[in-house]
């Protein structure tokens, strides 16, 4: 359950600053105040709000997360909400600032309280003041802190995405590289299945036909020629002791042939006579014609005879 303490702020508040009653560490107490503007209420749309504290005490107070715009004109400031629960923590006259800003935390207007917050009459567990300035230095602290690291890290995050993208575009080009020379390696291979040699023959020439891989069919006919036609040219006796030899001469349809054979030995008979030569008859001899030869040549014939 909740006490509901409702007050009017204006801008023009002709009896001064009002105080408002309160007891000490009562938490269950909500603030609501009316806004208003030329005596109509103010739009507090879009519209954002806080209060200051000067507590008795001597420490200051800043709540942001117990205050709320509860509609457009109606402003609450719960105690037990968040830090709520140090706006009466201190006995004694509390000064109050009630701050209105835009969107952009421009502050469009303020205005003055006091709330009067009565002592406990006994001292148990309850909320000690404290100082909410010092609170808030140490948490602007701690959240510098916090946003230094953050960009830091933020930093690293940026390079690191900048090298992932960087080894990205690498492995990217890369894969463009490898599917190009794929293409290129499907495209000969599609290519070199397109090349066909065939060959037809009869009995006097055959045809060769080439198919490259572009489609393109070239042949040749007729590759078989007619039969040469050999002729002896030259038969001539070389030295004795020489190698024997051929050339080749004509054309090809008519060649001819050259021969060089070497002479052989001279034969030699010894120790032959005419007595050694048996003679028949007279006409044997006569046949010989040895009457009208000379010995020599008589020899040289029966040496003929006898090889």
């Amino acid at each position: 359950m909740k006490t509901i303490s409702e007050n009017t702020l204006g801008f023009y508040n002709d009896q001064g600053i009002f105080t408002i009653p309160a007891k000490q560490y009562d938490t269950g107490r909500v603030f609501k105040f009316n806004i208003i503007d030329s005596c109509e209420s103010m739009d507090l749309t879009d519209c954002n709000a806080y209060i200051r504290i000067l507590k008795a005490d001597g420490t200051q107070f800043q709540g942001n997360d117990c205050t709320q715009i509860a509609d457009s004109s109606t402003i609450l400031v719960d105690t037990s909400i968040g830090s709520g629960n140090q706006i009466l923590s201190a006995p004694g006259i509390n000064r109050c600032e009630l701050h209105i800003t835009d969107q952009n935390y421009t502050a469009v207007t303020t205005w003055n309280f006091n709330i009067q917050v009565e002592p406990r009459v006994h001292d148990g567990n309850h909320i000690i003041s404290s100082d909410n300035w010092d609170e808030l230095d140490r948490f602007s602290e701690t959240a510098e802190k916090t946003i230094a690291n953050a960009e830091e890290c933020m930093d690293r995050s940026q390079a690191q995405t900048a090298q992932c993208e960087a080894a990205t575009e690498l492995c990217n080009t890369a894969t463009q590289s490898a599917n190009d020379a794929s293409n290129h390696a499907h495209t000969a291979a599609a290519a070199a299945e397109n090349v066909n040699i065939t060959c037809t023959k009869d009995e006097n020439s055959f045809i060769l036909r080439i198919t490259d891989r572009n489609g393109t069919s070239v042949e040749s006919q007729n590759l078989i020629g007619d039969t040469p036609a050999f002729q002896i040219g030259s038969v001539t006796t070389g030295e004795e002791g020489s190698q024997a030899a051929v050339s080749l001469t004509g054309t090809m349809k008519q060649p001819v042939l050259n021969f060089i054979i070497p002479r052989g030995d001279t034969g030699s008979i010894e120790n032959v006579t005419i007595n050694d030569v048996p003679l028949s008859d007279q006409n044997s001899f006569e046949q010989l014609g040895l009457h009208t030869m000379t010995i020599e040549e008589t020899l040289n014939i029966l040496r003929q005879e006898v090889l």
